[in-house]
C-alpha cells in the first residue's frame, strides 16, 4: 500500500483537487489515484513510500523523476535523444527536425501536439527517434481528436485511443512499411517529389504503385483486425457494441504520396481504378506486384465476414513533415520552403492547385479519409467527425457516397523556395493536364 506525501511551495497555500479521489489512512498519509496533468504542475516533490518495503524516493530534479512525471503527464520531450540510443540509429527525419534551424516551427509544433499524450509503455520517445513514422502518426492523432474536442481515456494500454465522448469508440493506429527490399525513402529525389502532381493516367507506373499500397496496406490492416479478435475486444474495459476503427498511414514505398484514394477503394470496397480509362473496375483479387500471373492478393476486405468488426478505416498517405510545413505556413510562420497541394472539387470536377499561405491555409484534417464498412456489426455514426474536415465514403446501393471535405487534397510537394520558379511552370502544366484543357484555354482562365 502505498502513501503519497506531497510537498507544495510556500506561494501554493491552496490546492484545487480535481478528479482526486483519497481516503485517509491511520498514520495521517493519503492514498488514491491522481490526475497527472492537473496536478503535477503545483508540486515540487512527490515522494513514494511502501509499507513492507521501506522509503522509495524520487528526488527533486534527478532525471528519474522527471522522466517518470513528463512521462505521465503527457510532457514527453521529444528532441532530447534518449540516454543509450546508438546514434547511428536515429531516424533521418528525426535528425532534420532535431537540427536544422529552418525546420525550428515544425518541431515547435510536434513537440505541441505531444502534450497530454500518455506514454503507456515507457518507450514513445525511443521508437519516435528510431523509426519515426508509427509515433508520429500518433501524434497526428492525438492532435486531430483533441482538435476534434474529443474526450480521451488514456489509462489503458490497448487499444490506442479510447475516445469516450462524444461517444465511445476505439482506434488502433497503424502504418504500412516500405518493404525490406523496396527503395528506401532517403533515395527520394525531386523528381521522384514533382511526380507527385502527374495524373495518374499518365504515370507509367500507376499500376505498379497501386498493387504495392495494397499489398501493404492489406497486411497492416489484418495485423490490427487480428489484435481486435484476439484480443483487444475481449479486455474487460471495451464495449462489444462500440465501433472500432483501424487508422493507417500509408509510408510503404519511395512515392506513397501518390495513392490518394486509389489504393482504399481497391482494397476495402474492390473497386480499382484503371488510370488509362479513369474509370473505376470492380475486383475480388489483383496481382501481386513483382510476381507471376499466379500470385494474387484478396481485396474487398469489406465483404468479408472476418472485417466485420472493423467500423471504419482512416486513411492518409501524405502524412509527414510536409503536413507540419504546411500547417506552420498556414498559422503565418516564414518558412524557407514553398508548400503545392493539388486538389479535386468533387462537385465541380476541377482540380484546383494551392499554394499554402496564411491566407490559403491547410487544415489540420486536410488529407484524411475516413472509408465506412458498410457490413460493420457497429457502425460509426457518419457524424462523429462532423467537427473534422476529413472527406468520408460510404457504400449506398453498391454505390459510393462521400461526406464532409468536398474539396479534398490529393497530392502535396514539399519544397525549397529556391525552386519556386522553375518548379512552378511544371506544376500548372500538370494542373492544365488534371483538367485536360488546351494550352490556350487554360492560361487564359489561368490569367483571370
Amino acid at each position: 500500500m502505498y502513501k503519497l506525501i506531497l510537498q507544495f511551495r510556500k506561494k501554493y497555500k491552496t490546492l484545487k483537487w480535481i478528479n482526486l479521489f483519497l481516503s485517509a489512512v491511520s498514520t495521517g498519509g493519503f492514498m488514491g489515484n491522481i490526475d497527472y496533468k492537473s496536478q503535477f504542475t503545483h508540486l515540487d516533490r512527490w515522494y513514494l513510500f511502501n509499507n513492507s518495503v521501506g522509503r522509495l524516493t524520487f528526488r527533486e530534479g534527478s532525471s528519474m523523476w522527471s522522466e517518470y512525471v513528463d512521462r505521465r503527464c503527457g510532457n514527453m520531450k521529444l528532441f532530447e535523444v534518449v540516454k543509450g540510443l546508438n546514434r547511428k540509429k536515429l531516424h533521418n527525419k528525426f535528425l532534420l527536425l532535431k537540427n536544422e534551424s529552418q525546420l525550428l516551427h515544425e518541431k515547435n509544433m510536434l513537440q505541441k501536439w505531444s502534450e497530454g499524450l500518455v506514454d503507456k509503455d515507457n518507450k514513445f520517445v525511443r521508437e519516435f527517434q528510431e523509426t519515426f513514422h508509427s509515433c508520429f502518426w500518433e501524434l497526428f492523432l492525438y492532435r486531430l481528436f483533441k482538435s476534434a474536442g474529443f474526450d480521451l481515456d488514456q489509462s489503458h494500454q490497448t487499444p490506442d485511443f479510447v475516445i469516450k465522448k462524444p461517444e465511445e469508440v476505439y482506434v488502433e493506429a497503424v502504418i504500412a512499411n516500405i518493404s525490406k527490399s523496396g527503395k528506401k525513402e532517403s533515395e527520394r529525389t525531386l523528381e521522384d517529389q514533382l511526380s507527385m502532381m502527374i495524373p495518374p493516367y499518365l504515370q507509367d507506373d500507376f499500376d505498379m504503385v497501386m498493387r504495392e499500397g495494397i499489398l501493404r496496406a492489406a497486411n497492416a490492416i489484418q495485423s490490427k483486425n487480428n489484435k481486435w479478435l484476439e484480443e483487444y475486444s475481449k479486455k474487460e474495459w471495451i464495449c462489444s457494441d462500440r465501433p472500432y476503427i483501424v487508422a493507417m498511414s500509408s509510408y510503404d514505398q519511395i512515392n506513397y504520396g501518390r495513392e490518394y484514394i486509389y489504393s482504399m477503394l481497391a482494397l476495402l470496397y474492390g473497386f480499382y481504378f484503371n488510370a488509362k480509362t479513369e474509370t473505376y473496375e470492380k475486383k475480388n483479387s489483383i496481382i501481386k506486384p513483382n510476381t507471376n500471373q499466379e500470385a494474387e492478393i484478396p481485396i474487398a476486405l469489406f465483404e468479408r465476414e472476418e472485417y466485420q468488426g472493423v467500423s471504419a478505416i482512416i486513411f492518409s498517405c501524405i502524412m509527414t513533415l510536409g503536413k507540419l510545413t504546411s500547417l506552420s505556413i498556414s498559422e503565418g510562420n516564414l518558412s524557407l520552403n514553398v508548400v503545392y497541394n493539388i486538389r479535386e472539387n468533387y462537385e465541380s470536377g476541377k482540380y484546383l492547385l494551392q499554394i499554402v499561405s496564411e491566407e490559403n491555409p491547410e487544415d489540420i484534417a486536410d488529407g484524411v479519409f475516413i472509408f465506412h464498412n458498410p457490413n460493420a456489426k457497429n457502425k460509426l455514426n457518419e457524424n462523429f467527425f462532423r467537427n473534422l474536415c476529413v472527406t468520408q465514403f460510404f457504400l449506398e446501393n453498391g454505390e459510393l457516397v462521400s461526406l464532409g471535405n468536398m474539396t479534398p487534397i490529393i497530392a502535396r510537394v514539399n519544397t525549397s523556395m529556391i525552386l519556386r520558379n522553375s518548379i512552378e511552370p511544371k506544376l500548372l502544366e500538370n494542373l492544365r493536364m488534371y483538367n485536360k484543357l488546351g494550352f490556350e484555354d487554360f492560361y487564359d482562365i489561368h490569367k483571370r
